[in-house]
């Protein structure tokens, strides 16, 4: 099986939330995801969390199956998983973006273009919104 990209969202337990809980959390999966040629992004907002996986199936889905017992989130939801040509996010082993963080030009792009409630994005769930979002915070952030 070739590449492919899984998104999925959940709710964020409040202990891995703080700056260097999420530090060591996305230094862990950099590290593993390099291992196996995976890449993807951790974006964070509002207490919960959206990601995207990219890489052979095979690797991806071994991932998410951790992803899914890991007790620091719950209320996973796949969003989607699909074959792709190429990866987007090959220069990433795994990025964190904390949307609650960002700047302010870069916020109020967002929130003309996204789901917002009480001035916070939503991570809906149409698997094309958020591929959108997901390269949005790439380009915007590059």
């Amino acid at each position: 099986m070739g590449p492919c990209r899984l998104n999925y969202r959940s709710v964020a337990k409040p202990e891995v939330l703080n700056t260097d809980a999420l530090s060591k959390l996305v230094y862990r999966a950099a590290s593993n995801n390099r291992q196996l040629g995976v890449c993807g992004v951790l974006i964070v907002s509002d207490g919960r969390f959206l990601q995207v996986l990219e890489g052979q199936s095979k690797f991806v889905n071994n991932i998410y199956a951790k992803i899914f017992k890991d007790k620091r989130h719950h209320d996973i939801e796949l969003i989607s998983f699909e074959s792709v040509v190429k990866t987007e996010f090959h220069d990433w082993d795994m990025k964190l973006f904390k949307l609650d963080d960002i700047e302010e030009h870069v916020r109020e792009l967002l929130i003309n273009k996204y789901s917002v409630v009480d001035n916070k994005i939503q991570f809906i769930d149409d698997a094309v919104l958020i591929t959108s979002l997901l390269l949005d915070m790439k380009h915007l952030k590059n």
